[in-house]
């Protein structure tokens, strides 16, 4: 069984998503979720290469967000050949279906330095704690994600438990469009 709320949310097909919620609130496993259906209702029927970035303020913290999309998409049996899952640093898997033409290539990207997220267009973004990535970050990943019209998800919250730097910019925008989202907006506050 799944939540009705639960449900609406993962499958906002908004361009730009923000997930709200304090710490073990279920925005991780949204993110990912949303992240999985756009991959399988658009990009695997698209042929080609598509690019899915998983963004933390570190590589750390993109790691629940793939693994979840790693996890499913085994379940799944879109898994093309071997994902890669080191300890540490980048992350990358490729996905796709037999009889489908798409393939997707998902990696995690760090936002410490804000340029290396001016390499290329993805499909779509996940940022992952949002509420720690710095202005430059934001503005790269806007910029990445205006390119190809690409979803992008902010996933974060605005509690400050553990001392990590927290930026004023994902308050002040997530609040922005919870009062008046524009039409490519979709906001969700979870516990």
């Amino acid at each position: 069984k799944v939540w009705p709320e639960f449900t609406r949310r993962c499958s906002t097909m908004a361009k730009e998503v923000f997930l709200l919620g304090g710490w073990r609130g279920g925005k991780s496993n949204s993110a990912a979720f949303i992240t999985l259906l756009a991959v399988v209702r658009e990009l695997i029927h698209s042929p080609g290469q598509h690019l899915v970035w998983v963004v933390g303020p570190e590589y750390p913290q993109a790691r629940e967000e793939f693994n979840y999309l790693l996890r499913w998409s085994t379940k799944l049996m879109m898994v093309l050949g071997e994902a890669s899952v080191p300890q540490q640093g980048p992350m990358r898997m490729v996905l796709g279906q037999a009889g489908f033409p798409g393939q997707v290539v998902v990696e995690t990207k760090s936002a410490s330095d804000p340029t290396s997220l001016g390499s290329v267009a993805p499909n779509i973004i996940l940022a992952a704690e949002a509420g720690q990535f710095s202005e430059e970050a934001r503005d790269w990943l806007s910029g990445r994600a205006l390119e190809k019209n690409a979803q992008l998800i902010w996933s974060g919250t605005f509690e400050n438990d553990e001392g990590k730097p927290q930026y004023q910019w994902f308050e002040e925008a997530a609040k922005l469009a919870l009062r008046q989202p524009t039409p490519r907006q979709a906001v969700f506050q979870l516990p």
